[in-house]
């Protein structure tokens, strides 16, 4: 036996008892059909259809959005690590510059041989001072 036709403007609908959709689609699932279809005929399905894309769309901006923002956030704290490297170098830089010019002055750099390395130059003589806590001796030295 054949279940009625179901009409509409965009769709038409055969159901049959004999068939897996026959028994899918019970008289109680024809009515469900057949209210879908008016509803969407009466443009009230459209604006539920409407309505799901507009979410839909709302919840995809609403992923960007936060995968912007955390991405955004990971960028800043990269930034700053940067930032902070950045000035030490410079700091760095800074104090590179100020000791290479004191040690281009001539005086100075004899003056940190003389500390660093006991050299003497010919004709000099060294005198050597010990704190009084450690020892007593004073002592001089000509060079050889």
């Amino acid at each position: 036996m054949q279940m009625p036709l179901v009409y509409s403007k965009y769709l038409r609908i055969e159901l049959w008892e004999n068939t897996f959709l026959g028994l899918l689609y019970s008289k109680f699932a024809c009515r469900h059909i057949r209210c879908m279809l008016e509803a969407m005929e009466g443009g009230n399905m459209l604006k539920a259809g409407g309505s799901v894309l507009l979410v839909l769309l709302l919840f995809f901006l609403s992923v960007q959005i936060y995968s912007f923002v955390s991405q955004t956030n990971k960028t800043e704290r990269e930034y700053a690590e940067l930032q902070n490297k950045l000035k030490q170098a410079k700091e760095d830089q800074n104090k590179f510059v100020a000791d290479m010019d004191y040690y281009l002055n001539p005086e100075n750099l004899k003056k940190e041989l003389k500390g660093r390395f006991n050299y003497r130059e010919p004709g000099e003589k060294m005198l050597i001072l010990v704190n009084k806590g450690t020892s007593s001796l004073v002592s001089s030295s000509t060079p050889q």
